[in-house]
């Protein structure tokens, strides 16, 4: 998949794992930062410090990259940015930090810490985030300085289990993994700088491309990068520019169609099963809980419902 045509999908054209939970030397150092490789390739470490004592720790400053930490265990963190206090006694499982390119930060520990560090290229941060820039002027990232992410815990429990099988037949559930979380920070934490760009969503032309592909494709498995592909877009900057458009999200708009044309085919008197399976659901279980919960009523009722209005 390509962003407008210039950019391919950081995760299945250029990114790599050099690493799998390599340990760390120091904190936050990039395990075998000599390797060339590592300067465009996706590198995970892994940091453990089982002092109890409260001691304060400088990561090296990255031009290249941005980290997310990702906390495994109950330390208590003061969190300072470029000579800045974030927040103070922060910290546990599933505690995330965001530092971009050219940040320094400086962390004050209180208790044993082990965490897990992503060291994310800048470019396959901004291809996923939808930027066309070279730089990460487009992008704010909101940092929670180690506030705890409740969303990113059974991840990284699970990234964490694979530091003891590290194959690399493994690397395709690692990848899954680490696109999740970049996912998730690039949804929850990052912003635009105002003006930094459009503000009403896809173009017309390419909403009215969108709309049709998902109308023409409600039997099959349409997925996020299907749609996004329709558009010319990263999912990321797709997803984001989607809803400006429409209100909604990609998932809940074909959500909504799927049960739209439902509706048709169960006036036309089909059985409910084989309505399910003409509009996307794998079985009439799951397609009647997805009714039910967009129009209040199942199937079988409200076609009920609409044959008793046409009596009347």
């Amino acid at each position: 998949m390509q962003t407008d045509g210039r950019h391919a999908n950081a995760f299945q054209a250029r990114a790599s794992l050099q690493q799998v939970l390599a340990d760390e030397h120091a904190w936050r150092e990039i395990p075998h930062c000599t390797n060339e490789a590592a300067k465009s390739d996706v590198v995970i470490g892994h940091w453990t410090d089982e002092r109890v004592v409260r001691r304060e720790l400088t990561a090296p400053m990255s031009e290249q990259h941005y980290t997310v930490s990702i906390l495994l265990g109950k330390a208590t963190v003061d969190c300072y940015k470029n000579g800045r206090l974030l927040d103070r006694g922060t910290g546990g499982m599933g505690g995330v930090q965001l530092t971009a390119p050219g940040e320094q930060v400086t962390c004050s520990f209180r208790g044993a810490n082990e965490a897990i560090h992503l060291f994310l290229p800048s470019e396959l941060v901004e291809s996923e985030y939808g930027s066309l820039r070279t730089n990460a002027s487009a992008l704010r990232l909101e940092d929670p300085a180690f506030r705890v992410d409740p969303a990113l815990v059974p991840i990284a429990r699970s990234l964490a289990a694979t530091r003891d099988d590290a194959r690399r037949d493994n690397v395709v559930s690692i990848d899954g993994m680490v696109q999740g979380i970049l996912h998730h920070v690039l949804s929850r934490y990052a912003h635009e700088r105002p003006g930094a760009s459009e503000t009403h969503g896809l173009s017309e032309p390419r909403l009215r491309r969108v709309i049709d592909y998902i109308d023409a494709n409600l039997a099959e498995p349409v997925t996020l990068h299907d749609i996004a592909r329709q558009a010319g877009l990263s999912r990321m900057h797709f997803a984001a520019q989607f809803r400006l458009a429409t209100g909604r999200t990609p998932h809940a708009f074909l959500r909504a169609r799927r049960i739209e044309r439902a509706k048709a085919l169960l006036m036309r008197g089909l059985p409910i099963v084989d309505v399910a399976l003409a509009v996307g659901f794998q079985g009439q279980a799951h397609f009647t809980a997805v009714f039910k919960e967009l129009d209040g009523l199942s199937p079988g009722r409200w076609r009920e419902h609409q044959e008793s209005l046409g009596r009347a």
